[in-house]
């Protein structure tokens, strides 16, 4: 593009808009937009040259580039006229515009506007036909299935959409580094680890490359998580501190808050607690000008990692009632927003605290839910993460409430069975309040 001559021709322009979508996509972004840039400009001044087509399309891979820089309102401004466009008569612009709108929904954790604007999309004749939207289209309805702790649904989806694709591409392609860290999420929860080996172990490179930040979150956190439960705690760091340089490298603060609570859970399960605060002081540090209400979502969600970590480290020292307090808003804000995966693992964390401020029958109901919601889902993870520290507390929902004795058993016969497996690291009494969240 550098060599070529500024022209109006529309092979020109189309080339242009391509380019600046792929280099969105490769994570380029102050690339991406000197080209949108150079285009809005010949827009103002020769509008009469550029299609409506070709308008369109300049328009929704700006939005494309700034959703991917976590720009989601500036994206949803640029991109909730454009749906009024579908179809717009190019099946690949009307994707692209049905994708991105819904991609930040799901950021902005509106999981059932996400799926509606799904329903504007014209579905391709095959996916060949319009293979890298159909790719994408599978991403935002597995994450909205899955955030909703719809484990089953999302599995089936992400496997079946993955499969298709991948007939095409083999397994050595964006597709896969885009919907294999959703399925090792569900492998992880589930305990299918051989699963999770499997859907991971070849794609790490593609993935650096490609996943966009949930995506590549979901992939490092599983891993670390998985080393961290193999004993080899320095793996897990050096996992997180790899996933950290990406996410800097590109911007993504909502991702860097997100591994920092990370690298504070892995430090205070191997008792450093001075290099837990210290990490959680540059969280803090990040979420200086974030609020848990706050309108934009990607300054909410750092402000709740930060939140997170910090009932953590209370839990941590000693205080459970005020981590109760702290952890009790955070569930709240979860279920009010249908993010029913996230607010399951709060719900875990909070019981606890609960449970060490002697508050039992408080504690008894935070967890009543998660047990209802792991039998409908199978759900692990949730439990075992929690390791010894949550089997008194099943042992006395067990015992108090024939209401919850069925489930109650089966969750403390898994976290019994994970411990004498050598699936749960024996934690000690200091340090072992920092599972289950998240």
């Amino acid at each position: 593009m550098h060599h070529l001559p500024d022209s109006n021709d529309p092979s020109r322009i189309d080339l242009q808009i391509n380019l600046a979508w792929a280099l969105a996509h490769y994570f380029r972004f102050d690339e991406s937009r000197r080209l949108l840039d150079n285009l809005d400009q010949m827009v103002v001044n020769h509008r009469e040259s550029m299609t409506r087509s070709a308008w369109l399309k300049l328009r929704v891979v700006r939005a494309i580039c700034e959703a991917f820089a976590e720009n989601i309102p500036q994206s949803m401004a640029i991109v909730q006229p454009l749906l009024a466009e579908v179809p717009c008569g190019d099946t690949w612009v009307d994707g692209l515009i049905c994708n991105i709108l819904s991609y930040c929904h799901v950021v902005n954790q509106r999981y059932a506007e996400a799926l509606e604007v799904q329903r504007y999309m014209p579905c391709p004749e095959s996916p060949l036909d319009n293979l890298f939207v159909s790719v994408y289209r599978a991403f935002i309805i597995t994450q909205c299935h899955l955030c909703q702790a719809d484990l089953e649904n999302a599995g089936r989806y992400a496997e079946s959409a993955l499969r298709q694709a991948e007939r095409y591409t083999g397994s050595q392609s964006t597709s896969g580094a885009t919907l294999a860290p959703l399925l090792a999420e569900i492998a992880y929860e589930q305990r299918s680890l051989d699963s999770l080996d499997n859907l991971l172990a070849d794609r790490l490179e593609l993935i650096d490359r490609f996943s966009p930040p949930d995506a590549l979150s979901r992939c490092y956190t599983c891993l670390a998580r998985q080393a961290l439960h193999d004993g080899v705690p320095h793996e897990a760091e050096r996992l997180l501190e790899h996933a950290q340089r990406l996410a800097i490298s590109r911007g993504w603060q909502r991702l860097q808050a997100l591994l920092l609570t990370e690298q504070i859970r892995v430090r205070l399960q191997c008792g450093d607690y001075p290099g837990a605060e210290q990490r959680q002081r540059q969280l803090e540090q990040l979420a200086v000008h974030s609020r848990i209400d706050a309108e934009h979502p990607c300054q909410r969600a750092i402000a709740q990692h930060a939140a997170v970590s910090r009932s953590r480290l209370l839990l941590a020292s000693g205080q459970a009632p005020q981590a109760s307090i702290l952890l009790a808003g955070l569930v709240t804000e979860q279920e009010r927003r249908g993010d029913w995966l996230s607010a399951a693992r709060l719900r875990t964390l909070w019981s606890l605290s609960l449970w060490k401020s002697g508050e039992n029958a408080a504690a008894r109901t935070a967890l009543q839910p998660v047990l209802h919601l792991a039998e409908q889902q199978n759900l692990q993870r949730i439990f075992l993460d929690a390791g010894e520290t949550l089997q008194p507390l099943l042992t006395y929902m067990d015992e108090s409430s024939a209401a919850c004795k069925e489930q109650g058993a089966t969750q403390i016969y898994r976290v019994e069975q994970g411990v004498q497996g050598g699936g749960i690291p024996r934690q000690s009494e200091s340090h072992d309040v920092h599972w289950g969240a998240q």
